[in-house]
């Protein structure tokens, strides 16, 4: 197997990587709503809350794995092209 199908094949395998993580911390995007007692005053402004759910905690998971496997690859690439010639 030639060395442009090894990284056509990782380039496959990071774009699907990204896109199952992107589309697991997206489609989890229904909002519940709660009664509370408590309400803050008008002034005071509700800190924003993001809750990381399993699903979102396997998305990002799937999404750095996907990252690091890129920047390793474009690391070969570049590594690869900037090789000296040993011909000197």
């Amino acid at each position: 197997m030639s060395s442009r199908m090894r990284i056509a094949g990782l380039v496959s395998l990071v774009l699907v990587l990204l896109a199952a993580g992107a589309v697991l911390w997206f489609g989890d995007m229904e909002t519940e709503f709660g009664w509370f007692a408590y309400a803050p005053l008008d002034q005071q402004s509700a800190p924003g809350i993001l809750l990381v759910t399993g699903r979102r905690q396997v998305a990002l998971l799937l999404s750095l794995i996907g990252l690091v496997l890129l920047s390793g690859l474009v690391g070969f690439v570049v590594g690869r092209r900037s090789k000296p010639d040993s011909s000197v």
